[in-house]
């Protein structure tokens, strides 16, 4: 990654677009989400923790329809509590898990927020202060975290534990170093293609450009601009019908590419 530090996997992640895009969206999901898996168009919010919302007449209040049968990382149900939980985190100052440090700066995704409640199970509602048409845009930014796992741990100590229903599940992190993320198999959307990542923050240019080269690594953000000519054209040696990869394992296969890493190594 260009971050000069692994995003801290909290809710929303630190390193802004950069925690956004490796670790938000990585480990969390939103009760919305925006279809990346195409490049057609520019990507829009679609159905994500929920299912499927409905908007008031007066187009202040939102009322959404929750995912059944999804799981925290920790195996915690997720519903209703869980979405009023962080709701509540990130909004209530008098909520015995109001997270001081990080609720500001999702300041800009709640600012329209009036009230919320728990209608049901699988059912909860926001009222808006005013008509609100880019609500469902902001809760795609908006990660839900496991209640439990915060409960445990608690604000302070929950970004060396954190769980969340997303596609990955975090099995390591050192501050400053590194962040390891595994498939997770019971994602609701399906398993992940990638069985791994592993994320290294690289700051300089040229250091992720020759760790790349190098075969350090298998994925790296923002190469020099000047080591672009060779890049292509060790891309197309790699790709040629006589490549084999190297597995996890250490063993090499011309079959399906092992475990590949954002900025991660093999």
């Amino acid at each position: 990654m260009s971050a000069a530090n692994i995003p801290q996997p909290v809710t929303p992640p630190t390193e802004g677009g950069e925690g956004l895009r490796f670790v938000g969206m990585t480990i969390y999901d939103g009760l919305t989400r925006f279809n990346t898996e195409q490049g057609e168009v520019m990507p829009t919010p679609q159905p994500g923790l929920a299912e499927s919302w409905t908007v008031s007449e007066d187009k202040l209040t939102w009322t959404f329809t929750l995912r059944h049968g999804v799981t925290f990382h920790d195996g915690s149900p997720f519903n209703a509590d869980a979405v009023i939980f962080q709701f509540n985190r990130m909004k209530n100052p008098d909520f015995e898990y109001y997270d001081q440090l990080n609720a500001p700066k999702h300041a800009e995704q709640y600012r329209s927020f009036k009230s919320w409640e728990k209608i049901d199970d699988y059912t909860v509602a926001i009222t808006t202060t005013a008509p609100t048409a880019w609500l469902d845009w902001s809760l795609a930014q908006i990660m839900l975290p496991s209640p439990a796992v915060v409960q445990q741990y608690g604000n302070e100590d929950y970004a060396a534990h954190a769980s969340g229903t997303g596609p990955f599940k975090m099995v390591r992190y050192v501050d400053g170093e590194v962040m390891e993320l595994e498939a997770n198999p019971d994602y609701y959307r399906g398993r992940p293609k990638l069985d791994r990542i592993i994320l290294y923050p690289q700051a300089e240019a040229a250091s992720r450009t020759a760790s790349l080269q190098a075969g350090e690594v298998e994925w790296a953000e923002v190469p020099a601009p000047d080591s672009l000519p060779s890049l292509e054209a060790q891309v197309s040696r790699s790709t040629s019908p006589t490549t084999r990869t190297r597995s996890s394992s250490g063993s090499t296969s011309s079959g399906r590419r092992s475990p590949t890493s954002a900025c991660g190594r093999r």
